[in-house]
């Protein structure tokens, strides 16, 4: 659904389900290549210790190769900002902004909801720090360019964007919000209807509906999601004491899921499967730990001052990554992973360089490090002509991270769905292919799509380093095999 990335990614989506099919295309690389910080979580709960879930309804067709994507993002930490469905809530899509801060740098809202911040290099010109986006300001507003996208913004609130292939977009507000996007021609490729409560967004994936109920008062939400083909899903918020706000999700026929946080800090305190605790190590460094229900516990520190996160895993062997923070194409890049056992022994040391304009230019695992179970080939991207002969290949295990509705509805034969949330990593079922797996190839939608890298980043910090990312995916192997 999104750019091809070689890197990490800060959301997290905590349901399962929660995916539609969309149009294939190309995503703005600008709407998420704009992390300036690494993957920094564990379970469901991000770098903050808050609660993250991200809602994928589809994608919006935006000219002849291009694709913007069509999400929600909920937040345990409420915004003090007016919403369209409240104060947990957000449509990037629907609630573009940018503003020049206090401290002089430019901050605009990406596509897919991510907040960049550029810093100012004259008085009018700003960079981000790892130079892929440059902006600046216009009369009224602010332009912003990253790779072949243009977004333009009048009075903070986006008004066009202009994609690589040409095809420009334009944002159509009533009353102050969001009434449609228009593209070619000025037809509408995405409408927004207000009805009441009720919020219907249509487009060429269908009609998607949100009814949200918001009582400040009491501090309660409701949220009623309504997919297209009938799907539907109930959010309820409301305090649990103590200090503690509990949402409890309904969505048939799976089970429901219960989520608790601290209501001042939204910090994460459970979310069903596991229960989640600050607090220091044995070596006294402040981490966030995760415990499942027979008391195991692992726990992820990030110390941004030295570009190096830990990952300490339940059986006690710890995953050290080491970032670039120097300003420049390499920012905040992984440039050393080693795996440690629990006794200090190194189970493999991977080695990554870069080119100059920030891409993969060799990785390698270190001489002398003690190879794992799953350190045959390392993680590397693979053509359709490579994926058809290891799919013949007895050991190897296809992995299908796209939605769950796309997998049901067509997959490379013999390949298990495993999508981005995090919970489906700890299934009996999954844990037990990916231990029997001699090679794991992970796929999504197509060549533009980042699924597959993000499920292969996250498959790493877990040790599992025989990876390989077919990059045509579904849609190369479909046209093919048809």
């Amino acid at each position: 659904m999104c750019t091809k990335a070689r890197r990490t990614r800060l959301f997290l989506l905590g349901i399962l389900g929660f995916v539609t099919a969309g149009n294939p295309g190309t995503l703005p690389a600008a709407y998420d290549n704009d992390l300036d910080h690494p993957n920094t979580y564990i379970g469901n709960a991000g770098w903050n210790s808050a609660l993250e879930l991200w809602v994928e309804i589809g994608n919006i067709s935006a000219g002849k190769e291009s694709a913007i994507p069509l999400r929600l993002r909920f937040a345990s930490i409420p915004s003090k900002k007016e919403r369209v469905f409240g104060p947990y809530l957000w449509c990037p899509v629907l609630e573009n902004t940018s503003s020049v801060t206090k401290e002089g740098d430019l901050k605009f809202t990406t596509l897919g909801g991510r907040v960049r911040s550029l810093e100012r290099t004259s008085g009018t010109e700003f960079l981000s720090l790892n130079k892929q986006a440059t902006a600046r300001l216009i009369e009224d507003g602010a332009e912003v360019l990253s790779e072949g996208w243009r977004y333009r913004y009048i009075a903070g609130k986006l008004e066009t964007i202009m994609t690589p292939d040409g095809s420009t977009l334009s944002w159509i507000y009533e009353n102050d919000r969001v009434a449609r996007i228009t593209g070619a021609n000025g037809q509408p490729i995405l409408k927004a209807s207000r009805a009441g409560n009720a919020v219907t967004l249509s487009g060429s994936f269908g009609a998607f509906q949100i009814e949200s109920e918001v009582s400040p008062e009491t501090g309660r939400s409701v949220y009623r999601l309504h997919y297209p083909g009938g799907r539907s899903e109930e959010w309820m918020i409301a305090p649990d004491g103590d200090g503690v706000t509990k949402m409890t999700i309904v969505y048939p026929p799976y089970e429901n899921r219960v989520y608790r946080w601290v209501t001042k800090t939204g910090a994460l305190l459970t979310d069903g499967d596991f229960t989640y605790e600050q607090k220091p190590t044995d070596a006294g460094e402040a981490a966030l730990y995760r415990i499942n229900r027979a008391g195991d516990s692992e726990w992820y520190i990030f110390d941004m001052k030295e570009g190096r996160s830990t990952y300490k895993r339940q059986d006690g062997s710890r995953v050290v990554s080491q970032y670039e923070i120097k300003p420049g194409p390499m920012y905040m890049k992984p440039f050393q992973m080693d795996s440690v056992a629990e006794d200090g022994t190194l189970i493999s040391s991977r080695r990554v360089t870069y080119s100059s304009d920030g891409k993969v230019a060799k990785e390698w695992t270190e001489n002398g490090a003690v190879p794992s179970p799953h350190a045959e080939a390392g993680m590397r991207y693979i053509d359709l002509a490579e994926a058809e002969k290891r799919q013949k290949e007895p050991g190897n295990l296809f992995l299908d991270a796209r939605s769950t509705a796309e997998y049901s509805a067509g997959h490379i034969p013999g390949a298990i769905h495993l999508g981005r949330t995090t919970f489906e990593f700890d299934l009996p079922q999954v844990q037990d292919a990916l231990k029997q797996a001699k090679t794991i190839i992970v796929y999504c939608t197509s060549r533009q799509c980042e699924d597959s890298s993000i499920v292969a980043t996250k498959l790493r910090q877990r040790g599992y380093n025989s990876l390989l990312i077919f990059e045509g995916g579904w849609a190369e192997w479909w046209k093919k095999n048809r």
